[in-house]
This record gives structure tokens, sequence and C-alpha cells, in this order.
């Protein structure tokens, strides 16, 4: 498989390059840094970022934006879900539409995107 080796992390925090996966692979955060050092400088673990990491973990990696939004929309964990009422907004970057796709409810519920950005004329004015 190929990988990819980025810079992450700003000054003052330390750098450190991060291995991404392949297109096979999930690559998701739940309000923890996974290359921060020293681990856990900034945020302690707590339960419902390793639970809601841990479901994400289980499924197949997202080929489409839609599976993104599937992914933001899961509520099969009834304790900690992915999507919880405290969710204010859920954001989509897709990388080859050049768009973001911006919704203050479930990404599959149905609801139109609250505002969507097409990054290619997001400054014309």
């Amino acid at each position: 498989s190929h990988h990819t080796s980025s810079p992450v992390g700003s000054p003052p925090l330390a750098m450190a390059a991060a291995r991404v996966p392949s297109m096979d692979a999930n690559y998701s955060h739940f309000n923890k840094y996974k290359h921060l050092q020293p681990r856990g400088a900034l945020d302690p673990p707590r339960p419902s970022t390793a639970h809601r990491q841990a479901r994400v973990d289980s499924l197949p990696a997202p080929r489409t934006a839609a599976d993104v939004r599937a992914r933001l929309s899961d509520t099969a964990d009834r304790e900690y879900p992915v999507f919880r009422p405290m969710t204010l907004a859920s954001f989509v970057l897709d990388g080859w539409e050049l768009s973001v796709w911006c919704c203050g409810d479930a990404p599959q519920s149905g609801a139109a995107a609250t505002y969507r950005w097409d990054l290619r004329h997001f400054f014309d004015w």
C-alpha cells in the first residue's frame, strides 16, 4: 500500500511526521490529536472520544462523500453516538468536487445542506 508522510502540528507544539494510510484505510479523529508529542499533551482521554473513534474504525473505509456523511450520522452506539444532540454542525470537505457541505442535522437525515460552498468560486465576489 502507498503511504504519504505529512508534517502535522503547530508551534510551539512539537512537529511530527504522520503516516497517511492508503485509500483502503480509515483516517479519522474525534477530539483527540493522534500525532501530538507527548501523547495526551492537550487532550486527556475521554470515553466519548474512545467510543466514537472505535465505532468509526470498525466500519469500512469511506469511499464517497455520502459514505463520510453516513459515518458522521452514525448513532449505533447509543451511549456515545458519533452524531449527538450536542452536535452543532457536520462539515464534509469534498476534495474531488472542491466543495464544502455543512448541515445542522444528521447528515443522513435527508435534510438539505444548511450551506454548500463551491471552493473554485468561494472568493468570487
